[in-house]
């Protein structure tokens, strides 16, 4: 009974009926053991109880059926509960468990904080952050898991995490990744907690019975007031601050250089205003800010010049090259 995984497990089989005797007997030995390890048990019993009983139904690949790491399996079933506690106790082990697990250390290993600029930054485990302005995270990490706790904004790139789950915790959600790069935005002033991932699968755990499993490409949110998730159409450049990816269509000089002026931190004018309003369909993948500017540039037959403080594009009104 040593080991995290074992303990929810445990919970889970005994809240629903399910223990054995062994268990039952290991569980309680456990939950003697320590007055945290008591209060654990009993936040997971109070919301155990405090859930009515249903018949459900649901996707197995979507729900927490096992907090031994079911998760990223191939095989896909549906499973009929005649008691939808046994979803509720595994649901809230989960989101509840991580949230005590950070109250009950003493301080997190680390944390960062910015302010008017965007931090990048290698996590312990692996994971490339890009935290961005005015955004807190704090990091943490025991012998099976490692957690980071956010407010503000950020982007994951989880090209290697080691050989421990990794979640990130943001208000009313926890977030599980499976190999993956997403970006989570949790500003107070909003009432949506936003989720978009560019490769792999997150899921996203709130309250007792709720998640959301999002695949490369989609987005979501957590809508606080409503205490509920949804899908939402994925919006162009959303995480270009982390990736510098910049996609256009048929948009405005003026949309355009909004944005990289926001990405690279720099600032752009137009020698005559109306040439903000000419359109271009262009990608940059990462390019340096030279190269952006040179390349609009020669698209729209300007010139493009540093004077040391801003970019500066002169040339005739929307003139393209033939």
């Amino acid at each position: 009974m040593k080991e995290r995984d074992e303990i929810d497990t445990c919970i889970v089989n005994y809240l629903s009926g399910e223990a054995s005797q062994s268990e039952i007997r290991s569980l309680k030995e456990w939950i003697n053991a320590s007055e945290d390890n008591r209060k654990y048990f009993e936040a997971m019993e109070a919301v155990f109880y405090a859930v009515p009983e249903t018949e459900q139904s649901f996707d197995a690949d979507s729900g927490w059926l096992s907090v031994q790491g079911s998760f990223g399996k191939e095989e896909k079933k549906v499973v009929r509960l005649t008691n939808w506690k046994m979803w509720s106790a595994a649901s809230v082990v989960l989101t509840l468990g991580l949230w005590l697990w950070f109250s009950h250390r003493a301080t997190p290993e680390m944390r960062w904080a910015t302010t008017n600029q965007m931090l990048q930054q290698q996590l312990p485990n692996g994971v490339d952050l890009f935290l961005r302005e005015y955004a807190q995270l704090s990091y943490m990490e025991d012998e099976q898991k490692v957690a980071v706790e956010l407010k503000g904004e950020a982007y994951f790139d989880v090209k290697s995490k080691g050989d421990k789950d990794f979640f990130v915790t943001t208000d009313a959600v926890v977030i599980k990744d499976i190999g993956t790069a997403f970006g989570v935005r949790n500003v107070e002033s909003e009432d949506s907690i936003y989720f978009n991932v560019d490769d792999g699968v997150i899921v996203c755990y709130a309250n007792q019975n709720d998640s959301l499993r999002l695949s490369k490409g989609q987005c979501g949110y957590y809508c606080r007031s409503q205490k509920s998730f949804g899908l939402r159409t994925p919006q162009r450049n959303e995480t270009a601050y982390a990736t510098k990816v910049l996609e256009y269509d048929n948009a405005t000089l003026e949309r355009v250089m909004l944005d990289v002026q926001n990405v690279y931190k720099v600032a752009v004018v137009f020698q005559d205003p109306n040439m903000a309003q000419c359109t271009i369909s262009v990608h940059f993948n990462q390019q340096s800010i030279e190269e952006i500017m040179d390349v609009v540039a020669m698209t729209m037959n300007w010139k493009v010049e540093f004077n040391g403080k801003e970019w500066v594009f002169s040339g005739a009104h929307c003139q393209q090259p033939s």
